[in-house]
């Protein structure tokens, strides 16, 4: 049984292989974020398979836990950091305009258009 766990660790290190060849010879951003993040789940399973060879998988367990959590918060971390590098560069729409408000250019509805208030509930008179 040990033989098959080898092997299929093999297997997936070999798919670890191809997915940072990809990333070294991928044109975009979003292309190695993805294979960086698929290359993070092969390496869990990579893991806990090491795990079983050695018959350790509560230990190796515990390591691939905080490795996937890790591999979970890596692509949102550098995903927000290239949305706030994109907002930066000068030539995005909001670069020019933005005041600190939303963006939407939307104003506030509820400051300038109250419609009916209760103003004479609050002083005793009744509401129309």
């Amino acid at each position: 049984m040990r033989i098959v766990f080898v092997a299929a660790a093999i297997a997936i290190g070999l798919l670890i292989l191809g997915t940072l060849v990809h990333i070294a010879r991928a044109d975009t951003v979003l292309d190695r974020l993805l294979n960086s993040a698929l290359a993070a789940a092969n390496a869990l399973v990579l893991l806990v398979l090491i795990g079983f060879v050695f018959e350790r998988p509560n230990y190796f367990g515990d390591i691939g836990l905080a490795y996937a959590l890790l591999a979970f918060l890596f692509p949102l971390a550098f995903a927000k950091y290239l949305e706030a590098e994109h907002r930066r560069r000068p030539d995005h729409p909001e670069a020019a305009t933005d005041t600190g408000s939303t963006g939407t250019g939307a104003t506030d509805a509820s400051a300038t258009d109250a419609g009916p208030t209760d103003a004479g509930a609050a002083d005793g008179g009744e509401a129309p």
